[in-house]
């Protein structure tokens, strides 16, 4: 898989908010009922129209005291102002280890994270306590050739 280390300057995001349980993996067919439910009833067409870059992401915030194992997910875009109706988060400097992945959402996405999952602990980097991110490009989700990333924020261990 191919991924690459880059040093961000800090950026903010504008989204909606559910919160998702990790017992029993609830997230994994949760997160993809969150973004249908948002593209079926216009709310995601709505925020794009916000957005400068085309570009929109999945955030998986960093657990906090939402519940033990309860973490926030996003769906917005990247957006350093505060934009009304929407959480809004700031994203300071680091740096990311940034994996490529190619091909339509769903499976080519659960391969990809089982490979992060498995290069985290054999890495010379630890995963910083911040946001990961997945950064999804225009363009047809169902084509095997789509670009997404994956963003793992990262410092060295």
């Amino acid at each position: 898989m191919n991924y690459r280390i880059e040093r961000k300057t800090e950026f903010g995001f504008s989204g909606m908010t559910r919160t998702f349980s990790m017992e029993n993996e609830e997230y994994f067919t949760g997160i993809p009922k969150f973004w249908e439910e948002l593209v079926m009833d216009g709310r995601f067409e709505i925020m794009m129209r916000k957005s400068n870059d085309g570009k929109c992401v999945g955030v998986c915030m960093p657990v906090v005291p939402v519940g033990e194992d309860d973490f926030d997910y996003i769906i917005g875009i990247f957006s350093d102002e505060e934009i009304a109706g929407y959480d809004h988060h700031i994203v300071p400097s680091t740096e990311w280890a940034i994996f490529e992945v190619r091909g339509p959402i769903g499976e080519e996405y659960r391969k990809a994270w089982k490979y992060i999952s498995e290069w985290s602990p054999k890495a010379e980097y630890k995963r910083a306590d911040l946001s990961e991110l997945e950064v999804y490009y225009g363009g047809d989700v169902k084509s095997r050739n789509y670009l997404t990333e994956i963003w793992i924020p990262i410092q060295k261990k």
